[in-house]
């Protein structure tokens, strides 16, 4: 047998010993971290449940190599919902009722010892019904192809991963799982029918209080479920970086030690270069947390902006980057020199180490003038890692900014600002990237001609202004192919950015030729219109109608017909980094891009440093768009489905909704869910076309109507937008009540 991917290779409850277990469990509670950006956890046999009663994450993502094992996470989460005890999620599990069943016996509680006689009650119909009841179609089918199959703790005549389901099993013995045979070995070392148990009494079912702490992560947490082989995954294939993330493996460490050995290696490295505090937690192998010293992080931050020709400036030696070829003048050597041209420039640490805040200015002065990139790396006071926060050498991240936007070492609109970790938490240091030396920048940054780009009209001249900012969301490598490989559609030859799209889909999917993804794009809107479901869909029609839409064309970027024109078509991508400068010139650091398609408005809004942003969209779009998000440096990336009702770890400040409103079912509910996730007082960019244009435009009725249903959700005009767009919009603001 293949072990893991059919419905008779699931595993039903847990194959872990409970003692190690929960020796994780102490292990997280007492030493950390509790709280993580992301928890993902293996279905497997629901082991990773009992790291929620201390983990508290803001997203959650299972995944298993066995599809099946995703409907039955899916069920598990269903009955979780539904009980309020870890008896009543027994109870609805085996059809009988703990509690009355107590009543009538001397029993001190379920347990090892009682659970035969627990299981010998008949099954009680009220329960099986009222489970029924309330579980979703989907849900109540795999109740019936799994748990629904164990009634009375009779081990199954036929092979399985689980043959036998129990309530309890002792914490210090091996459960006798078969591994794909029929029996598995005891603590005794003696072959037993194959068991799962949900070690009632243990984990998160031990009490109420630990129960309900599950329940609620599980109930109001974002939550996706994901089918992969995570021992061929890198971590960018199925998690959402942030600050701090914690995975669940079972004990796939004792099964595959070699393979699971090389992949934490490489998720290990690539945590270090997202300055990403990675946990992983294994049945046998326990808690291991990646480390890195302060210098290690430091580096693991700035290396990947370094490019080219090297200068690195220091307070002393020996100091710096010694892992990086460069030229290492102290201030007082670079500002004897008049500055040192190269391609990246790093200011390590200057004033926190004591330089005068003058000098600094000077040398930051001088690197913006004479490198393609500076670097600026400085330490950050609100970091638990000094003892005296206090210190004025070094900078709080507002200080910073101001600095960095004043007259010296560059004009906001080309700094991010990212955080470094360090020993205690994430922001031990600021690190500063600065675009393009002097010259460079000041042909590039025209397009803020008069707010718009109406007054661009020579195609040459209009790709000085388009390149940069387009340039900000590629793929480095893919780039650099766009640039040296001609793709033709017709006979004739493809614009550059066109390329890069194309190619970079097909670096990521494979297997795929560029003919088929050019081919697709044209004929895009022709195989949406063969789609359609007709005037007045159902919302079931119309939500299958945007899946199945969604796959035709998954990295969703617009039709590249060789005639197409080109400088409309930029113009028009442009747009978007005008929509996201006027929020950022109200303050908005967080962004909902809502409707997001293939992602371009998602992926430049972390490309200007927007330091929290949500691509909510078609789950088919995700991992395309979390490939190209990944190569993007800048802040929590999230990725919600349009395909379930919005719901979001934090609120945000602003949310982008253009050319949606008329797609979706219900505008007035799609506007409500926006409200529920936008902060008080936050913007909401929005462009709608009611009834007109494709034949998928919905809601005629309601065109000329905007402005009284943006108002029934408390949005208020406050602007204009920056650019033209058909139809109706505004920058609205919601109303603080």
């Amino acid at each position: 047998m293949s072990l893991f991917t059919t419905p008779a290779e699931l595993y039903l409850a847990s194959a872990d010993r409970m003692d190690h277990v929960l020796r994780n469990v102490e292990t997280l509670g007492t030493e950390g971290p509790t709280e993580v950006e992301s928890y993902a956890t293996v279905v497997g046999g629901l082991s990773g449940l009992n790291y929620l009663t201390v983990l508290r994450p803001r997203q959650l993502l299972f995944f298993d190599l066995n599809p099946s094992a995703l409907a039955y996470a899916r069920l598990i989460v269903e009955l979780v919902a539904m009980s309020r005890s870890p008896a009543e999620f027994i109870s609805r599990v085996f059809r009988r009722p703990v509690s009355s069943w107590l009543e009538t016996t001397d029993a001190p509680g379920l347990t090892v010892d009682t659970q035969a006689d627990f299981l010998r009650q008949p099954i009680d119909p009220s329960i099986a019904a009222d489970t029924f009841l309330r579980l979703s179609g989907r849900g109540r089918a795999t109740f019936e192809e799994t748990i629904g199959r164990f009634a009375d703790g009779v081990p199954l005549a036929e092979t399985r991963n689980c043959r036998r389901l129990l309530p309890c099993w002792p914490v210090t013995e091996r459960v006798p799982v078969g591994a794909g045979e029929a029996t598995g070995c005891d603590e005794r070392g003696d072959r037993v029918p194959n068991t799962n148990t949900f070690f009632f009494g243990h984990g998160w079912l031990s009490a109420d209080a630990a129960f309900l702490s599950v329940r609620r992560c599980l109930t109001e947490t974002p939550c996706r479920f994901v089918c992969l082989d995570v021992l061929a995954q890198d971590l960018d294939a199925f998690v959402a970086w942030g600050e701090s993330l914690a995975i669940h493996v079972s004990n796939i460490d004792e099964w595959f030690p070699a393979a699971w050995h090389h992949r934490w290696r490489s998720w290990r490295e690539r945590a270090l270069e997202r300055q990403c505090r990675l946990t992983t937690i294994t049945s046998h192998g326990g808690v291991t947390r990646v480390a890195a010293d302060p210098h290690g992080w430091a580096f693991a931050g700035v290396a990947p902006f370094v490019t080219g020709e090297v200068v690195e400036v220091v307070r002393r030696h020996p100091w710096g980057f010694h892992e990086i070829p460069r030229a290492n003048p102290t201030v007082e050597e670079y500002l004897a020199r008049h500055g040192m041209a190269a391609d990246t420039t790093i200011l390590h640490v200057l004033a926190g180490e004591g330089a005068p805040r003058a000098d600094v200015e000077r040398v930051a002065d001088l690197a913006r003038r004479l490198s393609r990139r500076t670097l600026v790396l400085e330490h950050n006071r609100s970091s638990t890692d000094w003892p005296a926060p206090t210190d004025p050498r070094f900078f709080d991240e507002r200080e910073f900014c101001s600095w960095l936007s004043a007259d010296g070492p560059g004009a906001p609109e080309r700094v991010r600002i990212l955080s470094i970790a360090g020993e205690t938490d994430n922001r031990r240091n600021l690190l500063a990237v600065i675009e393009g030396g002097e010259d460079e920048v000041s042909g590039g940054e025209r397009v803020w001609c008069d707010g718009s780009f109406a007054g661009w009209n020579d195609a040459e001249d209009l790709d000085t202004v388009f390149r940069p900012w387009f340039v900000r969301i590629c793929v480095p490598s893919v780039l650099e192919q766009a640039r040296s490989e001609t793709l033709t559609w017709e006979g004739r030859r493809l614009s550059w950015e066109v390329c890069h799209e194309i190619l970079a889909f097909q670096r990521f999917r494979g297997a795929v030729s560029a003919d088929d993804l050019i081919r697709a794009s044209n004929e895009r809107y022709a195989r949406l219109d063969a789609l359609w479901a007709g005037r007045e869909p159902t919302p079931a029609a119309l939500h299958d109608f945007y899946v199945s839409s969604a796959a035709i064309l998954p990295w969703g970027h617009g039709v590249f017909a060789a005639d197409h024109d080109v400088a409309a078509r930029r113009r028009q991508w442009l747009r978007r980094v005008a929509l996201l400068r006027q929020l950022q010139q109200r303050g908005v650091s967080s962004v909902l891009d809502y409707g997001a398609g293939g992602g371009h408005t998602s992926l430049l809004a972390k490309a200007m440093g927007f330091r929290r942003v949500c691509h909510h969209e078609y789950a088919v779009y995700h991992p395309y768009v979390a490939w190209r998000a990944d190569a993007i440096p800048g802040g929590v990336f999230l990725q919600t489905d349009a395909g379930s009702p919005l719901a979001l770890p934090w609120r945000v400040q602003g949310i982008i909704c253009t050319d949606v409103a008329e797609h979706v079912a219900s505008p007035d509910g799609m506007l409500e869910q926006m409200r529920a996730v936008l902060e008080p007082g936050g913007y909401l960019v929005w462009v709608s076309v009611f009834g007109e244009g494709l034949s998928s435009h919905l809601h005629p009725e309601l065109a000329g109507h905007e402005t009284r249903l943006l108002a029934r959700h408390g949005f208020r005009r406050v602007a204009d937008l920056p650019v033209e767009y058909v139809g109706f919009s505004g920058l609205y603001q919601q109303e603080v009540p």
